[in-house]
């Protein structure tokens, strides 16, 4: 896994640095019948991944953002976010990076992100542990919800009833469940339908840190499961996710 691992990480670098080149010498940019914002850079990038990592898998399946296909994965397939945070990278802002995560029946095993403004990495194997550009990082182990540093849009967090607590924003959901890995923040929380590209590399990355993440209902998160739904996503350390997920059920209990 070591040396799939760094041919994963050559990949990720070198997607990652063509879709920073053309952030900076100009690409095409259009919507998708769904909305959502695609650039000329999520294109080669996905193409520079997906010819990097299938010959180094040849059995392996492949769903990406950008070429995902209607073929039901495989028992093992690469999940591929090119681009997360498209709207950072086509605003020009830094909070942009891309993200992979070889899946095993439905959960990861090997993970990568590249935020290639900043240069960093963040890898994952499973039951190996979480690094940081090679350096082992933790989640935090803040015991208390209330003044807790937090990735999360304010609406959540009033609807779930949440003391008061320190929040920010952050485009890319990959990077917000990175820096709850690193300790950085100490949770995030993002409510509605979350695609799996998202979020199938950091949840890797932020349980092998030694943190929680799962959905509202503090399932595990599972991955290209036919008719598979989330209701959303909670990542924290290991003493906060379970508080966090206890405001998750209090707010739906409210609901009904």
């Amino acid at each position: 896994m070591q040396a799939l691992e760094t041919i994963l990480k050559d990949a990720l670098e070198e997607a990652g640095n063509r879709a920073l080149q053309l952030s900076r010498t100009g690409y095409k940019r259009w919507t998708k019948q769904d909305g959502s914002p695609v650039t000329e850079a999520d294109l080669a990038a996905d193409e520079i991944l997906m010819n990097r990592l299938r010959p180094a898998l040849p059995e392996a399946g492949w769903q990406s953002e950008e070429s995902a296909t209607d073929v039901p994965p495989q028992n093992r397939f690469w999940i591929v976010d090119p681009i997360d945070g498209t709207a950072a990278f086509a605003g020009g802002e830094p909070g942009w990076c891309v993200a992979v995560a070889l899946i095993h029946n439905g959960a990861p095993e090997l993970a990568g992100i590249f935020a290639p403004v900043s240069g960093t990495f963040f890898t994952a194997i499973k039951g190996q542990g979480a690094k940081r550009d090679g350096q082992v990082i933790s989640a935090s182990s803040r015991p208390q919800l209330e003044g807790a540093h937090l990735i999360a849009r304010p609406a959540p967090l009033a609807q779930h009833n949440y003391p008061p607590v320190n929040r920010t924003s952050l485009y890319s959901i990959a990077l917000r469940l990175c820096a709850v890995a690193e300790g950085s923040k100490d949770g995030m929380l993002a409510i509605g339908h979350k695609q799996d590209w998202d979020i199938a590399a950091g949840d890797l990355i932020v349980r092998e840190a030694g943190g929680g993440a799962s959905d509202l209902a503090g399932a595990p998160l599972r991955f290209g499961l036919a008719g598979h739904k989330r209701s959303g996503v909670i990542a924290a350390g290991a003493k906060l996710h379970p508080q966090m997920l206890a405001h998750a059920a209090q707010a739906k209990g409210t609901a009904k």
